[in-house]
């Protein structure tokens, strides 16, 4: 199973139209926030989204739990758990709530690592990168096993993270 998760696109909906055309395979599309374009939008493209911390951000809440393909997804921006100072809040809770794959937004800076057996995942901002790397999303694949790859925006390229 594919899903597709994006963060921080700030009314850039050429990003989001790029995301779309490359990934039309996808199962799911996933925004976690501050996306800031309409509803109407993210319903017609049939994308997930919950909401950032834009007062208008559109979506379902600030966190959801998925169970999909015999894992235990938790998607949420991140502002809640404090993630600009530490991942150690939303690291706890997924490990509390025995999560499989933890993502979030809200810091415009890619990143991927493990603790134990849970993935935590940022795909950074599909818009306005605030580290080193292109603007990026990410591709991951639920099988057996969660498999994370990064992506340009722009061309559709796997990132190093």
């Amino acid at each position: 199973m594919k899903i597709v998760i994006f963060s921080d696109a700030h009314g850039n909906k050429e990003a989001v139209d790029t995301i779309l055309k490359n990934n039309q395979d996808a199962a799911y599309v996933i925004s976690l926030g501050d996306t800031e374009l309409t509803s109407t939008y993210l319903d017609t493209n049939n994308i997930l989204a919950i909401k950032g911390n834009y007062i208008n951000d559109p979506g379902l809440g600030y966190s959801k739990e998925l169970h999909l393909h015999h894992k235990n997804i938790y998607i949420t921006h991140g502002h809640k758990h404090g993630v600009h100072w530490s991942l150690n809040s939303l690291v706890l809770f997924g490990r509390a709530n025995n999560y499989d794959l933890m993502c979030f937004g809200h810091t415009h800076k890619a990143l991927y690592f493990m603790h134990e057996t849970m993935h935590v995942v940022n795909p950074g901002s599909c818009s306005e990168s605030r580290n080193h790397l292109p603007p990026s999303y990410v591709v991951v694949h639920l099988n057996k096993k969660i498999v994370i790859t990064f992506k340009e925006v722009a061309t559709h390229k796997q990132l190093k993270i």
